[in-house]
């Protein structure tokens, strides 16, 4: 298996499909008038920023108290330029490399070996949610060049999603070249590394919190149990999400190609019910129309292909984890 990363998710999806290599171990041969095109493209995207614009909410919602000291996982909240920030009227975007912008080319090749080991809320037309959070454990499952697997929460009404969490593997996402999404934040940079949990021993994860602004329709994202605001989603460039949400999952994703084995999910086994040993979401909740947070409710477990990922759902996991989601597995072999 190649060497694996794991890097901050954050995607509208229906802008930002995942790129699977054409062979095993990397993309897909370009043409040398596509490899002038890229370089083209490189020259053009990687200068400074001539503008930026910077918000906040208006109405952020009401949280629950997730801030007690833990006995069980250690907040990953170190993510930020190393005690450096960017300069007055800026913010930090990850430079462009050729390899994004292969992988962006090939967006239109779709994702059909995608599989999931989820929990989600069950289909109800009179229930509807202004965003949701959880704590994601952060692993680094083994993957080759051409795949990748990630630990995230949807969000989702009709055409729009938006997901959030961990991704590993040699395929990226593209945070700061999806359309769209406006960063804030002049010392958390997306796409950044974030430190695996070990198995057995400390178990890190990360807090993510998506919600809908009732005054002005923006869905903004927050991380860490200080709610630190990252950026937001305006509401013009959604269609379904111009509206609350009507859908919500937490747990696992992988790419699955045709005639490979892998790529693991989570720890790479499936679940064993503890949670030093199981990747995880924890504390998931929603936000619902009245603006309130709350445990999630009316939940159901949902597994693509229960040979190779399986998934958990806890209502009741205690003080600490409350409503929590355990998920992976080998993949095939």
């Amino acid at each position: 298996m190649a060497m694996s990363w794991v890097v901050l998710l954050l995607s509208i999806v229906c802008f930002c499909l995942p790129y699977n290599g054409g062979a095993e171990g990397g993309p897909s041969r370009l043409t040398k008038k596509e490899e002038l095109e890229i370089e083209k493209q490189l020259k053009l995207l990687n200068k400074p920023a001539v503008k930026s614009i910077k918000m906040k909410p208006t109405s952020p919602p009401k949280r629950m108290n997730d801030k007690e000291s833990s006995m069980v996982v250690r907040p990953l909240v170190e993510m930020a330029l190393k005690g450096e920030s960017c300069p007055i009227g800026t913010v930090p975007i990850k430079k462009i490399t050729k390899e994004d912008l292969i992988r962006e080319k090939m967006l239109n090749a779709g994702n059909p070996g995608l599989h999931r080991a989820i929990v989600r809320t069950k289909e109800d037309p009179n229930r509807k949610y202004n965003g949701g959070g959880t704590g994601i454990s952060v692993y680094m499952p083994a993957t080759n060049a051409s795949q990748y697997s990630s630990g995230q929460m949807t969000i989702q009404n009709g055409p729009d999603t938006i997901q959030v969490g961990w991704t590993a593997g040699g395929v990226s996402c593209f945070n700061t070249r999806c359309p769209g999404f406006v960063i804030v934040n002049t010392e958390v940079p997306l796409d950044s590394i974030i430190k695996p949990s070990q198995q057995g021993g400390p178990v890190n994860a990360f807090n993510y919190y998506v919600y809908r602004d009732k005054v002005t329709g923006d869905w903004w994202l927050e991380l860490g149990l200080n709610y630190t605001q990252i950026g937001y989603w305006p509401q013009r460039i959604f269609s379904g999400l111009k509206d609350l949400a009507t859908y919500l999952d937490w747990g696992g994703e992988a790419n699955v190609l045709a005639g490979q084995a892998g790529p693991h999910m989570g720890v790479g086994q499936f679940p064993i019910e503890n949670i030093y040993y199981d990747a995880f979401c924890m504390r998931i909740t929603t936000i619902n129309e009245a603006h309130e947070t709350v445990d999630a409710k009316d939940t159901e477990e949902f597994t693509t292909n229960a040979d190779f990922y399986r998934v958990k759902d806890y209502k009741n996991g205690g003080q600490e984890l409350r409503h929590v989601v355990l998920f992976g597995g080998p993949g095939p072999r």
